[in-house]
């Protein structure tokens, strides 16, 4: 039986291998069919780096497990992925490489934030399926095809619901048949992270990019050590989050709380000014930004030429829709004079969120569905646009909510 194991980096996939290789963990297979495989996101830390190079690929060496590290080809899911490394390579053309670390492909997550003026969200994991996940499904697809083959997912004990979701995704992708076994030997993430630092001598860091919003939790601490360990993780974290909050002055990256002001509060407000500075020596663009945020229950009418409109106007629904189009292009010094200057020709209000001006046209406000509008100035290449929206805010703006009708469809 081929075995997989899709390893992360971090405590629960260090810990599963090195119990299985100094038998500390029950393997009931031969180690020649087992595969670990890494699908690289290209914004992991140093740390990270330097503990997979000092002791789990020394350990796989010794022990002949091939290694294989993946990543996306490209933004587009047209390109595919790329393999960056492989020491045991099923194609016989290709030679084995050394058990080495490639961190990072051609594209990385952070590039992907950039160029759609955003940050990872944690109201969902897309950015964990689209570099990781959906990746390591195609280099499975290349290599097994529909073949019969253990999936070794590490999943520490107390994970029972992630198992639960991941176990129907899993049995529908044929051949194969995931595997649990942190769940099944009760290894829960403390245990994990005990035996490591018996095994090697030091707490085994966690896997995640810099700007991951689920580190800020119980685990800030450990977060801002790392980021006082490496600036450039920081200095990518509070770049990301000015960008986006540009574009949307809400988007912080950890919930309540924003990046620049923890790094400010951890004495690293120099970071802080150097992530700013960064910022503003990239090409820049002047943006028109509208939003419309939808009334929960609307839709298209069956004819598909209208909308028709939920059944409470101060129900604000969960599904808003963003217009990102770029008026001009130039330096971040050009944009923003760029921006005053078009006050004084559109009116509106100038306001500053985080050391960000952006001119405000229109506020959204109830009731639903409303719609707001503001000028600002980010990062080049954020253009982005839902299909139908100038539709629908045409329908938004022709309403006149008072004396709605129940449903409404745009004319012309």
């Amino acid at each position: 039986m081929r075995v997989t194991q899709t390893h992360g980096m971090g405590a629960d996939s260090a810990a599963w291998l090195t119990g299985v290789l100094l038998g500390e963990l029950p393997f009931p297979h031969d180690l020649a069919d087992l595969t670990v495989v890494t699908a690289m996101v290209g914004d992991e830390s140093e740390a990270t780096r330097d503990a997979m190079t000092a002791h789990m690929l020394p350990l796989m060496q010794a022990h002949g497990v091939r290694y294989v590290q993946v990543a996306r080809a490209s933004m587009s899911d047209e390109d595919g992925i790329v393999i960056l490394s492989d020491t045991r390579p099923s194609d016989p053309n290709r030679k084995p490489d050394p058990y080495r670390m490639v961190m990072r492909g051609a594209v990385a997550l952070s590039d992907e934030m950039f160029a759609a003026g955003t940050i990872p969200q944690t109201s969902s994991r897309k950015c964990s399926h689209k570099w990781k996940g959906w990746v390591l499904d195609r280099w499975a697809e290349q290599e097994y095809g529909s073949a019969a083959r253990l999936h070794v997912v590490g999943f520490a004990a107390e994970e029972t619901d992630r198992r639960d979701r991941d176990e129907g995704y899993s049995l529908a992708t044929p051949g194969k048949q995931p595997w649990y076994p942190l769940i099944d030997a009760g290894w829960d993430r403390d245990r994990c992270l005990t035996e490591l630092h018996r095994w090697y001598g030091f707490e085994w860091p966690r896997s995640c990019c810099g700007f991951c919003p689920y580190q800020a939790g119980p685990d800030i601490a450990r977060m801002i050590r790392r980021w006082s360990a490496e600036p450039q993780q920081v200095r990518t974290a509070i770049g990301l989050e000015r960008n986006a909050r540009s574009l949307n002055p809400r988007m912080t990256l950890f919930r309540d709380r924003s990046a620049a002001d923890i790094a400010r509060r951890a004495g690293l407000g120099e970071l802080v000014d150097q992530a700013a500075a960064e910022l503003d020596a990239r090409p820049a663009e002047l943006y028109e930004v509208r939003r419309i945020y939808r009334r929960r229950g609307d839709r298209r009418d069956s004819s598909g030429r209208g909308w028709l409109l939920g059944p409470d106007p101060s129900d604000k629904g969960t599904d808003v829709w963003r217009s990102l189009r770029a008026i001009a292009t130039g330096t971040r010094a050009g944009m923003l004079e760029l921006l005053a200057a078009e006050q004084v020709t559109r009116g509106g209000t100038i306001e500053t969120v985080d050391g960000v001006p952006r001119l405000v046209i229109e506020r959204a406000a109830p009731p639903y569905p409303t719609t707001e509008f503001y000028l600002t100035v980010a990062v080049a290449g954020a253009t982005k646009e839902r299909p139908a929206f100038d539709e629908l805010w045409r329908f938004v703006h022709r309403l006149d909510l008072p004396r709605q009708l129940d449903a409404l469809s745009p004319t012309g």
